[in-house]
């Protein structure tokens, strides 16, 4: 029944149907408030509420509670609400706002106007023909919280303005968003507690905004905009406009890992980020432009003739709000597509796709690469090659046997499994550090083994925003160093739906076990579920802060993911922080029916869990607990059988023994009990060991009966200080007789053993290493690799090993000696040479260079010789040694040795262009081997260069790579004139001194000696510590100049030089992120103001140039593992339209490890110009996976981008097309693909490449060299100029005494530098005053 109340507050007026009534609504005396609010307390689901015109004052909540009312104006009438409380939307109501004025200017200490209240399902908001102003309260005038969801929001027709806050705020789940034909104007959000976009959607399963106009809607930065989205959108048909140009904010802000396009929108007066519109959403057919409102003054947003807005959106109609621009073409934007509802619950999961199944393919130790695989008696050979053979539902079947990979494998066809041949235990085994298996589709193993041979950080990792579900069944995984057996890439948005880990066992590792971080693609988890049961973790040490199995959540996904772990035991783990098992605040954790134990030496935490978590049944045994509540937790040694040897059954009356909630026993259940079988003795074998000093022997324990089910022993040493034991292995200490006793727990048996240990005899020649070699007396160099052969020798004196101490012993250097030495570009190459070289610290004497303008110079040559003297600093302490070398072990060196050295640098000047010198460093009586230059001619159209990058020295195989590419390479290319080297000299960064030693004392010594060094600086190079700079003597004028402002970490790493008739110009990217920079914004004060700079002042000065080229590490395009790095889009964004105004020709590049030729590019659109290539060859994508190699590039309207893969060991492969379409958010290169117009590919060995210069082309040869130093030539191109360069606007060559002086800032041109003068005063281009 209806309130008595409506009586006398209105005339009312029932139309009865079956579900609803009309009633018609009209306001008294303002004294008489909150008409709206009491008739609505009373209406009926479905009822319409028609108010006459007048102003409504509610100060009570206008609540739309469990019912569904439509409140409307009445037709023609003019209704304003005066909001001092707000339209609540709870308990599943539905709110149909239609033809209201609402006024928010009253609302006090309320802070929204509409507000959704609650998580209950089904409420809807329907606004149609309103407007909303005056809101300035703290947060939103239509606000949905983060606990809160709505079904459906839907904004059509309204008008926003006149708002100091954020008009609409989603930041609860909203299954559908409508913003339609609506405009907004002059809204300032601001940055006290409120959202600062005017439009913020956080959390929206499908959000359309068509046909809007938004005029000054000021956000408070360009984190923010006029629509900022987190989730798919389609924004079409909409204008977007700030009355004066700025770049403090956006037109939209789209976060990455979305689906979010601009379709058909027009902006104007942005400047921040694609002309407002962030990179990370996809835009089509946008306009830049004034759209020419009428009158914006007085609220006329219709546009004038003219205007680009016009007939401008999709199917030609009309832009912005249609109430404005009227327009009679249907748009084509479908936006009543069905709704689901309970938008905050879990989406059932879709169902897999169904994988045809596909052929068979062999694999086995026995087979031939050669060999099509397709039965066992033409089996392929290695793993990588049976990878790569696979296709879509491919089964490959490997038969028993070891498999070594080297190199990076990756499964990207959909359904493939890898199962072990019946009775078959084949091992994959990973050589090399940076060396897994790349899971990018679903895929299957079943009975592998994967080792990481000591060496691998990773096993297995997941790379790519959808890479499927992944399922191990019945595998074993050991022995991966530091990082991962399973795990997600850290650099990459990896989602992948489901990993299944089911019977397997992660044993004898430094590293964790199964780890997915949170780095998902926005929205997204990296792992979304994973399922671990019945299977065994022991002996593991993890160093980084994580746990052993550790699944982390995506702050910005909708829903948790899951961690689902049943039937594991562990046992013997170790974690720096955290604990066995570890779950973040955005995972839902399920442990149950788990043993999870430690020695007693050995308590770790279980694990936290922040999430929900249910942990049930399970047994903790000297492990302490961490967050996360217990349920039926069992207590007491799980009585293992013989843990240490990794039997897990379990022994009578372990408490463990049927358990588990469902009756099992806990832990893994391949693990049974064990029949009680009693020890009836022990042996000990050999039980008479004689051995030697430094010696090891293993001793084995046989425990009687075999079936024996306590095996648990104790031993003890008589004398410890002859022998000590480790794991089973005696050490033998020194001279003398003792025992060595094990004992059985069970029954107390005791077997004994006697060790003879004798003194070691050495070789005579390994002793008076021992005792006449002093380090003091040599260099560091020539002692260390005395110190190899002395210990090898000792540990097996053979003849062999014998002769090569010998030959180290007389190749020891005295300590005053040089070496490390080097030649380098610094200044003009046809007069100038620089040189830099080491001594040990105790070498106090200057050294000099001497130099004889004659080849093949002789002794008796340098009595006339040049002289130099070199200037010298003493470095700090250089880290000499990491494990990864194997030298601390070779030498029996400690591991925290440092050496500090002198540094000597010298630059010869005046001297005659192209005349070949001989040279040697030093001083008198320790000098070092004669090396030879040649300077560049007076003028020549005519040479040749080398190209090596990325040795990544940090052992002998690297080495012996490194080396093998110099010697390939003088042997193809005898005249070149020097060797270009774009950074990643060393692996470990600055933290080993011997890489960087045996970089120039072995790797590249043969190219050392014979041509200078044109080097810049990897990432590799420059972290920890100024190795680089002590090495290397480069022009330091750059550095110098930018030092003061940034705080360059290196000197000396950009530069340039002419040669000939070609500009080279070095440079180092290292220090981007170094003062003011904005991965959002794309910006870097360092690159624009000092490498930007530094760019168009070089090539003013040398206009000569018929050729300019760019030689750096980091890549502005590359294809690889490379192409997702954080800063690519930063370096684009910044260094592109230098590059356009300096019309680099051809920039070479290191840092990709893979060898690609991309472009030329358009450096505008990011495209390639595919007019200006010609002489292409197409080949099969096996060969190249562009399909083309060879090739000549006309380089006149865009650059060239070249990687010539690793003259060293470290190999990354081409990303497919689709890869690259998955890595999009990253990269934001729209069909990045296209731009690999030349050869891509991974040459499989070290390579180098040759670029010979003619006038104004250079032909390029690249390379690959066997360990014998022989060359393969694999891809031949050219890159030509025809058009002269076009010189740089605004700049004037002018004499000293016509500088003008004056308040007004001038560019010019003076002595080759650009000069800006300023009130009299002139400044270089870093702001240094020139006198």
């Amino acid at each position: 029944m209806r309130k008595s109340l409506l009586l006398f507050l209105a005339v009312l007026t029932l139309s009865f149907s079956a579900q609803a009534a009309e009633i018609l609504l009209a306001p008294t005396s303002p004294e008489a408030a909150n008409n709206l609010s009491a008739a609505l307390a009373s209406a009926a689901d479905g009822d319409v509420i028609v108010l006459s015109e007048g102003t409504y004052v509610e100060s009570n909540a206008i609540s739309f509670d469990a019912k569904g009312v439509t409140v409307k104006a009445a037709d023609g009438a003019n209704v304003v609400l005066q909001l001092k409380a707000p339209i609540t939307i709870s308990n599943g109501g539905k709110a149909t706002l239609q033809g209201l004025k609402m006024d928010a200017s009253q609302l006090g200490s309320h802070k929204h106007a509409i507000e959704v209240a609650d998580a209950t399902d089904g409420k809807e908001l329907l606004m149609d023909g309103c407007e909303l102003y005056g809101y300035t309260v703290v947060d939103a005038a239509i606000y949905v919280g983060a606990a809160n969801t709505l079904k459906i929001c839907e904004v059509k027709n309204c008008y926003f303005h006149d708002n100091m806050k954020s008009c609409i705020f989603l930041e609860g789940a909203v299954s559908k968003f409508l913003l339609l034909n609506s405009t907004f104007a002059n809204i300032a959000t601001s940055t006290s507690s409120g959202y600062l976009s005017v439009v913020d959607v956080r959390n929206t399963t499908s959000f359309i905004a068509n046909h809007c106009t938004f005029y000054n809607c000021q956000a408070i930065n360009t984190d923010h905009a006029a629509i900022k989205v987190e989730g798919d959108a389609l924004i079409a048909n909409s204008v977007f406009v700030s009355p004066a140009s700025q770049s403090s904010y956006r037109a939209v802000h789209a976060k990455e890992g979305w689906n979010v396009e601009a379709k058909n929108c027009l902006t104007f007066n942005y400047g921040a980020s694609k002309n407002g519109i962030r990179s990370a959403a996809t835009q089509t057919d946008c306009v830049v432009g004034d759209p020419l409102f009428v009158d914006v003054t007085n609220g006329n947003f219709a546009f004038a003739a003219g205007s680009p807005a016009l007939a401008s959106g999709t199917n030609g109609t009309n832009m912005g709000d249609l109430r404005w621009n009227p327009s009679d073409v249907n748009d084509g934007i479908v936006t009543d597509t069905p709704v689901e509802d309970n938008p905050g619950e879990e989406e059932e999961e879709e169902e897999e796709e169904i994988i045809p199944n596909g052929k068979k393919l062999y694999l086995s130790t026995e087979g031939n690469n050669n060999n099509d695989g397709l039965t066992p008696a033409t089996a392929k050979a290695t793993f990588a090659k049976a990878v790569a053979a696979a296709l879509d539902g491919d089964t490959i079947i490997v038969a028993d046997g070891l498999y070594s990979e080297a190199y990076e494998i990756k499964f990207e066809k959909l359904g493939v499994v890898v199962m072990a041949a019946e009775g078959a235990k084949p091992v994959v085994q990973l050589t090399g550090q940076w060396t897994s298996i790349i899971l990018m589709a679903t895929t299957t193993f079943d009975g592998i083994t994967f080792d990481g041979a000591g060496i691998a950080y990773y096993l297995l990792s997941s790379k790519g925003t959808d890479a499927g579900t992944f399922t191990f069944k019945n595998c074993e995984f050991t022995n991966w160093d530091s990082y991962w057996a399973i795990s997600n890439q850290y650099s990459d948005n990896t989602h992948v739906k489901s990993v299944v880990v089911d019977n397997c066992i992660f044993h004898d590792a430094t590293g964790a076990a199964i780890h997915f971080n949170e780095n998902g693609p926005r929205g997204a988890h990296a792992c979304d579920n994973l399922t671990i049961t019945n299977s065994t973790f022991y002996n593991l040490s993890v160093v980084e802060w994580v746990g052993i199995i550790q699944l982390d959540g995506n702050s910005g996904a909708k829903q948790p993911n899951n961690l689902t772990i049943d039937h594991i035991t562990m046992y013997n783990y170790k974690t720096s922080e955290l604990g066995g098992i570890v779950s973040d605040v955005k995972t839902n954790l399920t442990l149950t029916n788990s043993i999870i134990a430690n020695p007693a030496n050995v308590t770790q935490c279980y694990g936290y869990a922040y999430g929900t978590s249910t942990i049930d049944h399970n047994l903790l045994f000297n492990v302490t607990k961490g967050t996360g509540t217990h349920t039926n937790e069992i207590a007491g040694d799980p009585m293992f059988v013989f843990a240490d040897g990794g039997n897990f059954n379990l022994r009578p009356g372990s408490p463990a023994l049927n358990a588990a909630a469902d009756g099992k026993h806990l832990g893994d259940t391949r693990w049974g009990e064990a029949e009680l079988v009693a020890v009836t003795g022990v042996e000990l074998k050999p039980n008479a060991i004689h051995t030697f000093t430094t010696d090891t022997t293993k001793i084995e324990v046989v425990i009687l009966p075999v079936e024996a089910t306590n095996r648990n022993v104790t031993w003890a040493v008589a004398d410890p200080a002859i022998i000590k034991l480790e794991n089973s292995t005696l050490i033998a200490l020194k001279p003398g007789e003792t025992t060595v006793t094990v004992t059985t727990e069970d029954g107390g048996f005791t077997a004994t053993a006697t060790v003879v240990v004798e003194q070691k005899q050495f070789h005579p020649l390994v002793i008076e290493a021992d005792n006449m070699y002093a380090a003091e007396d040599y260099t560091v160099p020539s002692y260390v690799q005395m110190l190899v052969a002395k210990e090898a020798a000792r540990r097996d004196s053979t003849a062999a090993n014998v002769a090569a101490l010998q030959a180290k012993i007389d190749a020891l250097q005295p300590y005053q000696a040089p070496y490390d030495v080097v030649v380098n570009i610094n200044g003009d190459p046809r007069t100038n040479m620089a040189f830099a070289w080491f001594t040990n610290e105790t070498m106090t004497e200057n050294g000099v260079v001497q130099l004889v303008a004659k080849a093949n110079a002789t002794e008796a040559d340098f009595a006339n010789a040049i002289t130099v003297e070199a200037t010298t600093e003493s470095t700090n302490a250089l880290p000499y040694i990491v494990d990864d070398s194997g030298i601390e072990w070779k030498a029996k060196l400690p591991k925290d040795i440092a050496h500090t050295y002198i540094s000597h640098k010298a630059i010869a000047t005046d001297l005659t262009p192209n005349t070949t010198y001989t040279y040697r460093v030093g001083v008198d009586g320790y000098w070092s081997e004669m090396g030879t230059f040649v300077t560049a001619p007076e003028k020549t159209n005519e040479f040749s260069f080398i190209y090596m990058s990325d040795s990544h020295i940090e052992s002998q195989a690297y080495i012996d790579d490194a080396n093998a590419a110099a010697r390939a390479a003088l042997k193809i290319a005898p005249n070149a004139k020097f060797c270009a080297f774009p950074g990643d000299f060393v692996e470990n960064y600055c933290s080993s001194e011997w890489e960087w030693e045996r970089l120039f004392e072995e790797a590249l010594r043969p190219m050392a000696y014979q041509m200078p060094i044109v080097p810049t600086d990897g990432n590799h190079d420059v972290t920890y510590g100024t190795n680089f700079q002590y090495h290397f003597n480069t022009d330091k004028t750059f550095h110098d100049a930018a030092e003061a402002a940034i705080d360059e970490q290196l000197d000396a790493t950009t530069y340039s030089f002419m040669y000939g008739d070609v500009l080279f110009l070095v440079f180092s990217l290292q220090d981007y992120w170094k003062g003011t920079h904005s991965y959002d914004n794309l910006t870097s004060v360092y690159l624009t103001n000092h490498v930007g700079n530094w760019f168009k002042e070089q090539v003013a000065a040398h206009p000569e140039a018929k050729l300019r080229v760019g030689l750096v590490h980091y890549n502005i395009f590359s294809g690889s593992s490379h192409q997702d790095d954080d800063m690519g889009p930063l370096l684009r964004a910044t260094l592109l339209p230098v590059i356009k105004e300096c019309e680099i020709d051809f920039v070479i590049q290191g840092h990709d490890h893979c060898y690609e030729v991309m472009g030329p590019v358009n450096p505008d659109t990011r495209t390639p110009i595919l007019e200006a290539i010609t002489d292409r060859e197409e080949v099969p994508t096996s060969v190249s996976t562009s399909g083309y190699k060879g090739g000549t590039y006309l380089v006149d309207d865009g650059s060239l981008y070249f990687i010539g893969a690793t003259c060293g060991s470290k190999k990354y492969y081409p990303y497919s097309r689709t890869q690259m379409e998955s890595y999009y958010p990253d990269h934001q290169v729209e069909n990045y693909f296209d731009l690999f117009t030349g050869m891509f590919c991974q040459p499989e060995a070290p390579s180098y490449t040759t670029f010979s210069v003619k006038d104004k082309t250079i032909t390029v040869n690249s390379y690959t060299t066997d360990e014998e130093g022989n060359s393969t030539l694999f891809n031949t191109f050219k890159v030509v100029r025809e058009r002269e360069h076009t010189p740089l606007t605004g700049l004037e060559d002018i004499r000293v005494d016509q500088l003008p002086n004056g308040n007004v800032t001038t560019k010019l041109l003076y002595q080759g530098q650009i000069i800006l003068m300023r009130n009299g005063v002139a400044y270089d281009i870093l702001g240094n005053i020139v006198q």
